[in-house]
């Protein structure tokens, strides 16, 4: 975790899991729904302050900034299980879905290294039975 100052820099990636089964199995308009849900919800979870930006397909990458690592992991942990329990409603059909999260706390010579080493989290995740947080 690097600090700076009483302050903790975290990226993480956040993918949804099995996105193309949400697509095959309830359409592309459903998958736009599941889509708009997971940034409605990133943004009434997380503050003004923070970073949050689709990052292509189902990816989103987010830059936090806290003052304590813990209750940081603690939020992102509560909030993949606010996804895993939302309902997705589009037209006549109700879904679920789950999320897989990578977090890089390491503050390294650019955004984009963080980026790559979340990225990397994120895969360990996704290889490793999905829905959960690796950091």
């Amino acid at each position: 975790m690097q600090k700076r100052g009483s302050l903790s820099i975290i990226v993480a990636m956040i993918d949804i899991d099995f996105f193309k089964k949400v697509n095959d199995n309830y359409g592309h308009a459903a998958g736009d729904a599941a889509l708009k849900s997971m940034a409605e919800l990133l943004t009434n979870e997380f503050r003004g302050s923070d970073v949050i930006a689709r990052f292509g397909g189902e990816e989103f990458c987010l830059l936090l900034v806290y003052k304590d690592f813990t209750a940081m992991l603690n939020k992102l942990n509560n909030f993949r299980t606010q996804i895993e329990n939302n309902q997705v409603v589009h037209e006549k059909t109700q879904f679920t879905y789950t999320i897989s999260i990578g977090i890089a706390s390491d503050l390294s010579d650019s955004l984009e290294d963080m980026i790559n080493k979340a990225d990397l989290k994120l895969y360990e995740a996704k290889e490793t039975d999905r829905n959960k947080i690796v950091h």
